[in-house]
């Protein structure tokens, strides 16, 4: 086999507590032939960057938004604060289904102008410019190869498997990328019961069975990789109904709030003591300064990022959140078969970022040959990146800072 052409099949939220031999044969049986190992993440519903960048999330920057250093808001923008939120935002929704040029349409214009954005998030399908468009300034896997040869695909449907079967493993390049993201959508949505869980996992077993014997017809390598599981949603905590009856001046603080993640930044002692307090008293979540995060890889050295993190504890959500508003809500769900649950409910069903020790957010790299092993029963999401270089034969490029944890 030629051991220079390497498929990857990335399927996020494919949890590896699902992988049994009566919902996903095939790769059940891999797991018992081949080489695999556990990825370490990130606290982050989004950890692709880490995947193909070979960095951390200090190093490669891209960790949903930052603040700006210095903010010079124009007579315009003030009168727009006046105008309550609810329609300051939906027409930054409407607007940004038809250009694309307000990500995060949901954060009101006043809050959001104090935030550099720095998310990489797929809607619809891409490809590798446009990965690469995204990613900007930051090096990656896909731009580091010595010869380019590189194919990078998306989707998030699921009735796109006979498609994909067809456009993709043909041979075009030495590494190519499949982001198959129907598991990860579908399970935020519609995956409540063990039933629902069954079928969609025995979908995508066939799939990679099938991606498989096409990638060995080929002589090519494939590869699969989860980066997260799903943790069924069991409560939420309406944390912004906690802040807006504490006594301090909005001026004071900034937060960005995600579904599994709360952000703040203090600017005075008044709002850290007081908005720290509240979030200690949340019981089923985790309360954790920027320097704590050190331990899961992520090393900021300023609070730029957030200083202060809320986690909740698994099977809990934060909601309403920053993504959320009705309109934009509807929208989603009368757009997408695969998210209409959500007219009807805007909470997720499941979800994941947590923190990474639990097993919701355990990630997988699995190999389907013999002709190497993985030297770690644990690898982080960084060592990804390095690993693949290896396998394609070619170095990992100075910025990497993975390791690649193959071995003959």
């Amino acid at each position: 086999m030629n051991n220079n052409k390497v498929f990857v099949a990335y399927i996020p939220g494919m949890d590896t507590r699902n992988l049994a031999k009566t919902w996903t044969p095939f790769i059940s049986k891999c797991l018992e032939d081949y080489a695999s190992s556990k990825i370490f993440t990130n606290p982050s519903n989004e950890v692709l960057s880490t995947l193909i960048t070979g960095m951390n999330p200090h190093e490669h920057g891209i960790w949903q938004l930052k603040t700006k250093e210095s903010l010079d808001e124009l007579r315009e923008e003030k009168l727009i604060d006046k105008i309550p939120d609810i329609f300051t935002v939906a027409i930054q929704a409407f607007r940004h289904q038809f250009f694309h040029d307000c990500d995060v349409p949901t954060i009101p214009p006043g809050r959001r102008r104090a935030f550099e954005l720095r998310r990489v998030k797929f809607r619809g399908r891409a490809n590798t410019s446009d990965l690469l468009h995204q990613l900007g300034h930051v090096p990656s896997i896909i731009n580091s190869m010595s010869d380019g040869n590189i194919i990078y695909s998306f989707s998030d449907r699921l009735h796109d498997q006979n498609t994909l079967l067809n456009n993709v493993a043909n041979g075009e390049a030495n590494l190519e990328f499949l982001q198959f993201h129907a598991l990860d959508m579908l399970g935020h949505w519609q995956l409540d019961t063990d039933e629902k869980l069954q079928e969609i996992y025995n979908q995508v077993d066939t799939f990679l069975k099938n991606l498989y014997e096409k990638c060995e017809s080929k002589n090519i390598r494939m590869v699969i990789v989860s980066d997260h599981g799903q943790e069924k949603v069991t409560g939420d905590i309406n944390l912004k109904k906690k802040l807006s009856e504490i006594d301090v001046p909005q001026n004071e603080f900034n937060y960005y709030i995600q579904p599994m993640q709360a952000r703040f930044w203090f600017h005075s002692n008044r709002a850290r003591e007081k908005i720290v307090k509240i979030l200690k008293e949340i019981t089923p979540g985790n309360v954790l300064h920027f320097e704590d995060l050190h331990k899961f890889n992520i090393n900021f050295k300023s609070p730029e990022y957030g200083e202060v993190y809320f986690i909740p504890e698994p099977g809990y959500l934060i909601f309403p959140h920053d993504f959320y508003h009705p309109l934009v809500n509807l929208v989603f769900g009368i757009k997408d078969p695969q998210q209409r649950n959500r007219i009807l409910n805007p909470k997720h069903v499941a979800y994941h970022g947590y923190l990474p020790h639990h097993d919701s957010e355990k990630g997988l790299l699995l190999l389907t040959d013999n002709l190497s092993k993985i030297n770690h029963s644990e690898i982080n999401a960084a060592d990804i990146a390095p690993t693949l270089l290896n396998m394609i034969g070619q170095t990992k490029p100075a910025f990497m800072t993975g390791i690649s944890r193959l071995s003959a």
